[in-house]
């Protein structure tokens, strides 16, 4: 689907400039991605606590302007976060006074391919970008794997909440500032907002004890995902 979808533009931006005669452009950007909201949040007490710390995005943008400052575009962007595993044996060890718990780090990334309309402004060698976004994209999340030492001499203890991987519609907007530093070579600076919610569902959740049979669970949720997106690139105007 996100392929046809990819062709489909592509073949909407060629005739755009048969008929229009402007041009089109394609950006390559890299930078932080701040998450917000639940996703962040590190409360041992909320359930839809995502613990996610600043990550990274990379992005690759191709438009098209169709009608005078009007046009769309089509962007493919991985982002990726790190869990903050220092919060979560905090709040495990607040709430589980007989173990002390360590937790390995890991990440929930997002994938995939979104588009929409733009209005650009030129300004001589400047121009400004004003996009909506619509799609769907890819959500991968942590391996949670915790290892439990009780501080009574206890049996240790392990727990894994395994990965699992989801897909839901997500909606973003965005800004890029471009400059023309060599013919039709830019370099840019861009913002993004993205708000998805996707379901996990039927993720495996392994609990065991030492000297006993592991207990094999399995649960469903929804994680928001709020990212703030800033990145520096370079870009080619055709």
């Amino acid at each position: 689907m996100k392929i046809r979808l990819l062709i489909l533009l592509l073949v909407c931006f060629g005739t755009a400039k048969a008929q229009q005669g402007v041009g089109g452009f394609l950006h390559v950007t890299g930078g932080l991605s701040f998450p917000s909201g639940d996703f962040q949040n590190t409360d041992p007490n909320n359930p839809a606590a995502g613990y996610a710390r600043t990550g990274f995005t990379i992005n690759a943008l191709l438009g098209h302007k169709i009608y005078k400052q009007f046009g769309a575009f089509a962007m493919l962007s991985f982002t990726a976060h790190r869990t903050n595993s220092q919060a979560i044996e905090n709040g495990l060890n607040q709430q589980a006074s007989s173990y002390k718990w360590k937790a390995k780090q890991d990440l929930w990334t997002v994938t995939g391919f979104t588009f929409g309309p733009q209005f650009s402004q030129n300004f001589k060698k400047m121009a400004v970008d004003f996009r909506l976004a619509a799609g769907v994209l890819n959500f991968i999340s942590p391996n949670l794997a915790l290892t439990g030492t009780s501080i009574n001499g206890g049996p240790a203890a392990k727990y894994t909440m395994k990965n699992k991987r989801a897909s839901a519609g997500i909606l973003g907007g965005g800004i890029t500032l471009k400059y023309e530093v060599k013919r039709s070579w830019v370099i840019l600076a861009n913002a993004d907002l993205f708000i998805a919610n996707p379901l996990f569902s039927d993720v495996e959740e392994v609990t065991e004890i030492e000297g006993q049979d592991p207990i094999i669970t399995y649960t469903t949720f929804r994680q928001e995902f709020k990212m703030a997106q800033f990145g520096l690139g370079i870009g080619y105007v055709f």
